[in-house]
Order: structure tokens, then sequence, then C-alpha cells
């Protein structure tokens, strides 16, 4: 194996990872600015919103999950140039998201008492969670459509539009919560509740634009409603057995970090207002590792399909290093900034305190996430190892950070800071596995048929 030299490619990796990185960047700049005006209110409220979320954050990485599985037969096929395919994969993908959006508002919109109780037992907490989930709930269907499409286009290289809907979501959502969340130009202060508004209207957006542009600026896939509703048993065969996997990592990675909301709930209001900006500022600077992540998806993806192993190794070697190089970039960045976002919050002093703590564990975490996370989410997916990852993060999740953390602190009551370093264990033990699994092609699979559109 060699380093790749080829300018092409590096011109090539970044025209794919930027843009999702900047659909990344302003995804997350939506929760930045939602804790912002929503942490204005206190930290009950703040509180409320971020455990609020987390039926949302297991649903759309869930959906995630649905797109990328889709993304690893979508990148391969685009490689063979097998548009048909792909069409109908990207079908498959829409039909499952949409069934598993009416399952998740079901539950959170009959269910949201017993859905709050299960992160914080504060009934104030839960009073102000309600509010904002029999709103949010409703925004489910719409994320994912937006999740899937956007997702499973990256796999065919579309990758601007996914900007443009990320850009206009993101305006709405600011514009919508500040006139409900204070009440201005005449409308009633709605407090957490605008805040759930904002987040329906900017997603319903993201659906009309999405239509939008594949009814009248897409040459790529003209995609129509018989591929949505395909029926090509093959292929959905496919999709269950290589994406299904992908699907089920993400549900245990979901799960399990909702877990750490679980386990640092039970430590008071100060923790978790601490942890949710302290979460969202490290979603913000790894905007790059998910684009990274992203783009190395579709370029390992389409190499495997298109036979070239030698390159696909080659690939692999060079974006290892960097990797290193944009976890240090973000490990430096992250100790930066952190004071300057901390006085950005009106919390309380003891949340603030917190908040520093909880920055300094990240500081080496992001850099560890770095590498890790292009290599599970990259690499390994767009390599079709999907069963290897799943061990690996359901091992990391399941089998260390979740029972390190709840030992730390609902048994031993340690400081929250030490708590927050137990749940990201897991870390460490990924960057050895991921680097011994590399070595060598026992990672590489081609996941194509040679006549998917034949039953």
């Amino acid at each position: 194996m060699s380093l790749v030299r080829d300018k092409k490619f590096y011109l090539h990796l970044i025209k794919i990872s930027f843009p999702i990185a900047a659909q990344y960047l302003i995804n997350y700049g939506v929760t930045l600015t939602d804790t912002i005006m929503v942490g204005a209110l206190g930290d009950i409220i703040l509180s409320a919103t971020s455990l609020a979320n987390q039926p949302g954050f297991i649903f759309l990485t869930t959906t995630f999950g649905i797109a990328s599985g889709a993304m690893l037969l979508i990148s391969q096929y685009w490689g063979k140039k097998d548009i048909e395919s792909v069409r109908d994969v990207i079908g498959i993908a829409l039909k499952v998201s949409i069934i598993l959006s009416f399952i998740f508002s079901f539950i959170v919109l009959v269910f949201p008492y017993q859905v709050m109780r299960i992160y914080t037992s504060d009934t104030a907490i839960i009073e102000e969670g309600v509010h904002y989930l029999l709103i949010v709930g409703y925004s489910y269907f719409f994320s994912a459509i937006s999740s899937a499409l956007t997702i499973s286009l990256r796999g065919v290289e579309i990758v601007n539009v996914s900007v443009v809907v990320s850009g206009s979501s993101f305006f709405t959502n600011i514009i919508i919560n500040y006139i409900l969340i204070f009440g201005h130009f005449g409308m009633p202060a709605m407090g957490i509740s605008g805040a759930a508004l904002g987040t329906l209207c900017s997603r319903t957006l993201e659906v009309v634009i999405l239509f939008f542009y594949l009814r009248f600026f897409d040459k790529k896939l003209y995609l129509s409603w018989r591929h949505i509703f395909c029926t090509n048993k093959a292929l959905m065969s496919d999709y269950f057995h290589y994406g299904m996997p992908v699907i089920l990592n993400e549900v245990l990675w979901s799960t399990g970090t909702s877990m750490y909301s679980v386990i640092l709930g039970h430590l008071g209001s100060s923790v978790v207002a601490a942890s949710s900006i302290c979460t969202i500022i490290r979603q913000i600077l790894s905007v790059f590792v998910r684009g990274i992540s992203n783009a190395t998806s579709v370029i390992i993806g389409k190499a495997v399909g298109e036979g070239d192993y030698k390159l696909v190794r080659d690939y692999t070697r060079t974006l290892q290093i960097c990797y290193l190089i944009l976890g240090l970039f973000c490990s430096l960045s992250m100790f930066s900034i952190r004071d300057f976002i901390i006085q950005i919050y009106q919390i309380s002093d003891s949340a603030k305190l917190i908040t520093q703590q909880l920055m300094n564990v990240e500081t080496l975490i992001i850099f560890m996430m770095a590498y890790t996370n292009p290599i599970i989410l990259g690499v390994l997916r767009g390599g079709g190892d999907v069963r290897f990852a799943v061990r690996l993060e359901t091992i990391g999740i399941w089998g260390i950070a979740v029972p390190a953390g709840a030992i730390a602190g609902l048994l031993l009551h340690w400081p929250a800071p030490i708590v927050y370093a137990c749940l990201r264990l897991d870390e460490i033990i990924k960057i050895v596995v991921t680097t011994i699994r590399l070595h060598g092609s026992r990672w590489i699979h081609n996941v194509t048929r040679s006549s998917a559109n034949t039953e």
C-alpha cells in the first residue's frame, strides 16, 4: 500500500466533504440556536428540551442507519453505473423510514409522560418536556423523508442540494423560534412549545424543497413514484441483508447514547444542561468529521463497486492520516473556544462550571472520535464490512461505556466529569480495534449483484 498523491483524489474528497459538513454545521447550528434561545428561559427549560429531544435523536439516528444502509448499496451500484438499482434502493429506504416515523410519532404523542419519565424523575422537567413532545412528534414524518433522501443522494455524489435544504431550514427555525419562544410581532410567548413548532415548520420546509429539486432540477436519477413504491425482491433482500446491520448499529448506538442522558439526567438539571451544551459544541466542531465520514463511504464504496481493491487500500491508508490531522484540529479548537461558548449561555454558575469541566474531557474525546468515526462510518461501511462495525459499536457502548457510566454515576456517585469520561471509554477501544482491522483486505466486500433488476 502507498499514499495517494493524485490531487484529483483530494479535490474529490473535499468536493464531497464540504457540502456535507456544511449541512451538518447548519443542522447543529439549529440545535445551538435552540439551546441558546431556550436556555434564556432557565436550566429547567433547557434540560426539558434536551431530554425531550432524546426520542427524536434515536429516531433520526435510526433513519440515518436506514439511509446509510441504502447508501452502501447505492455507492457500489453507482460505481457499476447501474442507475435503475440505485433508484430502487432509494425507494426502499424511503418506505422503511416513513414506517418508522409513524411508530415513533405514535409513542411520543400517546405516551409523552411515560417517555419523559425514562430520562428524569424531576416533575418540572417532565411537564415542560411533554409540551415539547406533543408538538415535535408530528415532525418525525417529515424528518424521515428529508433524512432518507439527502443521505441516499450522497451515494450518487449529489451533495449540494443538502446545503440548500439545511440552510433554508436553519433560517426558518431561527425566525419562528424568535417569534414564538419570546412572543414577538404580536404573537404570544409560547416558550418551549414555540421551539417545537419551529422544528416542525423547518422539517416540513425541507421536504418541500427536496421534492421541488427532484421534480425540476435533478439530472442524474429521475426518481418517480414507481421507484418509491418499488417491489424489487432481489434488492429488498440485499438491502435487509447488508443494510440491517447498519440500522442495528445506529439503533444500538443511539439508544446507548440516549442512556448517557438517562444516567446524567439523574445527576441534576445543572449536569443535564452542561451535557447538552457540551454535546452541541462537540457536534459543531465535528462537522468535518461527519463530512469526511460520508465522503469516505462514497469514495470507498464506489472503488469497491469498480473492483479496484488496491486503490481501495491506498485510499484507506491515506485517509487514516487525514483523520489524525483532523482530530488534532478539532481538539485544539475545542480547547480554544470553550470559555467563550460558555459565556454565551444564560445558565447558572454551577452549570457553567460543570460545562467547563465536561468540555475539558471532550478535548481528548473529540480527537479519538475524529479517527474512529470515519473508519467505522466511512471505510468499513463503504467497504461492506458492516457486521464487524456493528459488533464493535455494540461491545463498545453496551459492554464498556454504559456499564462504566452507570456504575460511576448511579452507584458510586462520582463527580460529573468522571462519569462523563466513563461514558466515552469505548473510543479508546475503537482506536485500537479499527487500526488492526484495516490491515489486510478482510474488510472489503463487494455487495452488488450482476443483475439486480431481475427477480
